[in-house]
């Protein structure tokens, strides 16, 4: 029964997130350009240093036109002690500078990162550089949180 009850739980809340994206979906007029990142999350690549990231990014609202830019993506930690910032192109095969984006209504993304031995991660850094000037720029930070 306790395993039963805790796999109801699970599936409630994973439904109760996907409600709240839906509803988040359908917002006032004044957030119609916003732009959001949403549903931030790390998993284990399945071995030591390598990673799995995962989010969506979305418009508040439908639109005709797409959005098209760049999403730029870094870990922040310490390495050897000190401050360090380790961009995308730093941490993935591709050496890629950033993620390109378009998309009408939303944009799932995910990639693999690999970390170095000596690197502790703290949080991670999203930044949203759409090319119409009348989306605006976002930029969020996320906890360094592995997910089970």
């Amino acid at each position: 029964v306790r395993e039963e009850l805790s796999r109801y739980q699970e599936e409630r809340a994973k439904m109760e997130e996907e409600l709240t994206f839906l509803r988040s979906m359908v917002s006032s007029k004044e957030e119609r350009e916003a732009i959001r990142i949403q549903r931030f999350t790390l998993e284990s690549g399945g071995e030591k240093g390598l990673y799995r990231f995962s989010f969506t990014v979305r418009r508040a609202i439908a639109n005709d036109s797409a959005a098209v830019g760049s999403i730029f993506f870094a870990v922040d930690g310490l390495q050897n002690g000190e401050p360090r910032l380790l961009p995308l192109r730093d941490i993935t095969e591709e050496k890629s500078e950033k993620l390109r984006m378009r998309f009408n209504n939303f944009q799932d993304v995910e990639g693999l990162i690999r970390l170095p031995d000596d690197f502790t991660p703290r949080r991670v850094i999203v930044e949203i550089k759409p090319n119409n000037k009348k989306l605006p720029e976002v930029k969020e930070h996320f906890d360094w949180v592995v997910a089970g």
